[in-house]
């Protein structure tokens, strides 16, 4: 998708969270977005189903109420208050798995990864004292979220 249509789609999307005439919900379903500039674009309520966001960089962006299903989001993805992160990816036994957190004060506060629903700081020692490259390469992303947000 090219960057003036995404724009104007992105204009009219924030003018319908706005309650604004002439405002549309954002529809970028299966939309290729892949190394998109979507910094601190208002995407609440779009429908990015089926979208590759594949190196997009979505730092500050709002996802909140985002229909997200089946989107690849391997991207570059900023922690912040309130955001919920989400990381889908398939490991090497090409099983999917899709980790979700949830932030305040820039502490996670929840996570859910696959049947696992608590704290970050329990799953990510468990993890590490399994001391297993199979193991550590399955849970990449939720090692990587640890690292972005520094808990230890």
């Amino acid at each position: 998708m090219d960057q003036a249509r995404l724009e104007a789609i992105l204009a009219s999307h924030k003018k319908w969270r706005m309650g604004e005439a002439g405002g549309e919900r954002a529809n970028l379903r299966g939309a290729n977005l892949g190394c998109a500039n979507l910094r601190d674009a208002n995407l609440g309520g779009a429908n990015l189903r089926d979208a590759n966001l594949g190196g997009a960089n979505l730092r500050g962006a709002n996802l909140r109420d985002a229909n997200l299903r089946g989107a690849y989001l391997g991207c570059d993805l900023k922690l912040s208050d309130g955001v919920v992160y989400v990381s889908s990816y398939t490991n090497a036994g090409n099983r999917g798995y899709t980790l979700h957190a949830w932030m305040d004060s820039g502490v996670c506060v929840w996570i859910e990864l696959g049947c696992y629903h608590g704290k970050l700081e329990p799953l990510v020692k468990k993890i590490r004292e399994q001391d297993s490259e199979e193991i550590n390469n399955t849970y990449l992303p939720l090692l990587a979220l640890h690292a972005d947000i520094g808990e230890d």
